[in-house]
C-alpha cells in the first residue's frame, strides 16, 4: 500500500535503484494480486520500469492491465467474429451503463445487422408456406435459410488500462520503442494497444502519405524516362509543377511534426534527416532542372542523389504493410551489420578511381576539341588509340 507520501514500496525501491527488490515485488503481485484493481501501483512508475531495463513482460501478460468483464445488460452473442477496438474515457464504475456510448460508432452497423437477421428470418418463414415454382426462388430461399442459421459467437469484452499510463517526460509507446525486451511485444495488452493506436490514429495518416508519395514516385519516374531516356524536354515544365505540388504534403507534415515535437526531439531521430533531405533536395532538383539543361553533369548528379533518398522514403512507407515490414527490417539490419565492410569497400573504390585519374585512362576531356568523326590517336601515350565505333543502319 502507498505510504504517507503517496509512494508505494515499488516507487521507493526504484528511487533507490533496488532492481532485485523491484523484481521480487512485481513477481509477488503477478502471483498473488493478479487483478486490475492493483493497476494503480504502476500508473506513475511503469515508464520508469522500462527505462531501468526491468523485465515487465510478465506484468503485461497478467490481468493487472487487462480486465475481462461480462455485464448482463450488454449483448452476449453475435454472428460476427471480428474484433472491435474503441476508446473509453469515463470512470470504470460507469462502464456497466455506457454500452451505447462506448460503441456509438458501431451501433448503426450492429443495428443494420440485426435488422438483416430479422428480415431474413421473416422472409424464410413466409417462403416456407409458399410453393416455389422457379429455380431462382429456390436459390433465394436457400440463401436466406443459410443466413438465418449461420453460426453465432460468444462476445468477450476486455478493458486495456495501458493507454492511460504516461508521465510528463515520456509515454509508454516511446519507451517500448527504445527497449530491447522483444517479449514485450508478444503480450496481449501491448498488442491490443499497438493495434488500437494504429487503427485509430496512424493508419489513415500513413495511407494518405503513402498515396502522395506513390504519386510523386510515378511522376518522377515519367519525368526521368521523358528527359533522360527519350531526351524530350517539351513536357518538362508540366512534370516539374506536378512534383512541386506533390512535395507540399511531406513538407507540411514534417514541419508540423517539427513544430509539435520541438527542435531537440525532432533532430534526435535519424529518419527526420532523411525526410528533410528528400524534401529540400527534391525542390532543389526542380529548380536546377528549370535553370540548367538535363545533360548538365551537376543536374544528373543531383538527380541521382534525389533518387537515392526517394528509395529510402519508399522503404519507410513499405513498413506500414505487414507482409513487407519484415523485409524492410531485415534489409535495414543487413546494412547496419555491413557498415564496416562498406567503409572498407568504399576506400578501395576511391583509391582505384584515383589510380585511373592519374594514368588518364578513359579521360575523354583531353580530346574534346578533336573531331569525333575522325580516328582519335593518343598523343600522350603512344600505342593507345581511340577509335570511333561504327554506326549500324537498320
Amino acid at each position: 500500500m502507498p505510504n504517507a507520501k503517496l509512494k508505494s514500496a515499488i516507487d521507493t525501491a526504484l528511487e533507490a535503484n533496488q532492481i532485485i527488490a523491484t523484481n521480487l515485488m512485481i513477481n509477488y503481485i503477478i502471483k498473488h494480486q493478479n487483478s486490475y484493481v492493483y493497476s494503480f501501483l504502476f500508473e506513475d512508475n511503469l515508464v520508469d520500469l522500462l527505462q531501468k531495463g526491468i523485465n515487465v513482460s510478465g506484468l503485461l501478460n497478467s490481468d493487472i492491465f487487462y480486465h475481462r468483464f461480462d455485464f448482463e445488460n450488454w449483448p452476449a452473442i453475435h454472428h460476427c467474429d471480428l474484433s472491435i477496438s474503441t476508446h473509453y474515457n469515463d470512470s470504470i464504475f460507469n462502464l456497466r451503463h455506457n454500452y451505447e456510448m462506448v460503441y456509438k460508432d458501431y451501433q448503426k452497423l450492429l443495428n443494420e445487422s440485426q435488422q438483416d437477421d430479422g428480415q431474413s428470418s421473416q422472409s424464410s418463414s413466409m417462403n416456407s408456406n409458399t410453393k416455389l415454382a422457379s429455380s431462382a426462388d429456390k436459390a433465394r430461399d436457400s440463401k436466406l435459410h443459410q443466413v438465418h442459421e449461420r453460426k453465432v459467437y460468444k462476445i468477450q469484452y476486455s478493458l486495456n488500462i495501458l493507454p492511460s499510463i504516461q508521465t510528463q517526460q515520456s509515454t509508454i509507446m516511446h519507451q517500448c520503442g527504445q527497449t530491447e525486451e522483444l517479449e514485450l511485444f508478444e503480450c496481449h495488452a501491448m498488442k491490443d494497444l499497438i493495434e488500437f493506436k494504429w487503427t485509430s490514429y496512424a493508419r489513415s495518416i500513413h495511407y494518405i502519405g503513402f498515396s502522395m508519395h506513390m504519386m510523386y514516385f510515378v511522376v518522377y519516374s515519367l519525368f526521368c524516362f521523358d528527359v533522360y531516356v527519350y531526351q524530350d524536354t517539351s513536357h518538362q515544365g508540366v512534370f516539374l509543377i506536378l512534383m512541386a505540388i506533390l512535395l507540399l504534403y511531406p513538407l507540411i507534415y514534417d514541419m508540423t511534426q517539427f513544430r509539435k515535437s520541438g527542435v531537440k526531439v525532432y533532430l534526435s531521430d535519424l529518419w527526420n534527416y532523411s525526410d528533410q533531405c528528400h524534401i529540400w533536395l527534391g525542390y532543389t532538383n526542380l529548380i536546377v532542372h528549370h535553370v540548367h539543361p538535363p545533360n548538365w553533369h551537376s543536374t544528373k548528379f543531383l538527380s541521382l542523389v534525389v533518387t537515392f533518398f526517394l528509395l529510402i522514403k519508399t522503404f519507410f512507407f513499405l513498413r506500414i504493410f505487414g507482409e513487407l515490414s519484415y523485409l524492410v527490417t531485415m534489409m535495414k539490419q543487413v546494412v547496419c551489420d555491413l557498415k564496416v565492410f562498406m567503409i572498407f569497400y568504399f576506400i578501395l573504390i576511391w583509391i582505384a578511381a584515383l589510380i585511373l585519374n592519374i594514368i588518364e585512362l578513359g579521360n575523354f576531356s583531353e580530346h574534346k576539341n578533336v573531331d569525333n568523326k575522325k580516328l582519335l590517336k593518343a598523343t600522350t601515350y603512344p600505342g593507345i588509340e581511340y577509335k570511333e565505333l561504327p554506326k549500324f543502319i537498320r
